[in-house]
């Protein structure tokens, strides 16, 4: 998922088709950006990793708009297989 045009949604469908596994994703990529990720699991901020080499430097800014309501639905999924699981 490190690479630029990966597909983030055909990845997970990957691990459910050949593994049987039911993922639980923390967080969601921000295709726009470059080393950007909505975490779906604490802030439902956007974390965008500074180009220094180290990724030891981000900053935290509010999750675009036009992906708001897909990190919403990503999260209550999250919320809902935990309450299964638990």
């Amino acid at each position: 998922m490190d690479k630029i045009g990966a597909d983030f949604d055909n990845a997970v469908q990957t691990i459910v088709d050949r593994w049987k596994a039911n993922p639980v994703l923390l967080q969601m990529p921000i295709t726009l950006r470059i080393n950007c990720v909505a975490s779906l699991i604490s802030s439902m901020k956007a974390i965008l990793w500074n180009d220094d080499g180290t990724g030891a430097t981000y900053d935290v800014e509010d999750i675009p708009a036009d992906l708001q309501i897909e990190a919403e639905a990503r999260r209550h999924d999250l919320i809902e297989k935990g309450r299964r699981a638990g």
